[in-house]
């Protein structure tokens, strides 16, 4: 079982999409930082049974804030990125720029479309209806990358 840290984003997104439940069937052990976990208001419950929540000590506190960060990266997010990195986990996270600095710093990491991906491949979901999933999220999240969602979806039938 595979080790992942997701934001608050990508928890957002599934559950917009009604895919947490097959989310958390995945093989993943599904981590975030008690940051991450108050950002989720409303979902909050959906979300905190299924998954890890790793604390933070004052020593890691005081850590992330000596570090450099890109400055629009908010506290949550830095959270994450520090315990990815010292916990060698794969990060899921909506935002692009997490995506970059992942790569800068040799972390794997991955967005929504991947989490679709898997969905499909580990066979909790078929193509035809992660396609209508995806569908509605681009309704929903403006951010997606529309060029990049439509190829996934000529690629998965629908």
């Amino acid at each position: 079982m595979q080790f992942v840290i997701t934001d608050a984003n990508i928890f957002i997104d599934l559950y917009e999409m009604n895919l947490l439940k097959g989310f958390f069937r995945l093989p993943f052990q599904v981590t975030t930082s008690v940051f991450v976990l108050e950002e989720l208001d409303d979902i909050k419950a959906s979300v905190e049974p299924h998954i890890t929540v790793l604390s933070i000590s004052d020593k890691d506190l005081a850590t992330i804030s000596t570090m450099k960060w890109p400055r629009p990266f908010s506290f949550p997010d830095r959270s994450i990125l520090f315990l990815a990195q010292t916990n060698n986990m794969m990060v899921l996270s909506g935002e692009q720029l997490m995506m970059k600095w992942c790569k800068e710093n040799q972390l794997e990491g991955h967005g929504i479309l991947y989490i679709l991906e898997m969905l499909i491949t580990h066979k909790i979901y078929k193509p035809k209806y992660i396609c209508s999933k995806l569908r509605l999220l681009m309704t929903i999240n403006l951010w997606l990358p529309v060029g990049l969602c439509e190829e996934k979806m000529r690629e998965w039938g629908g």
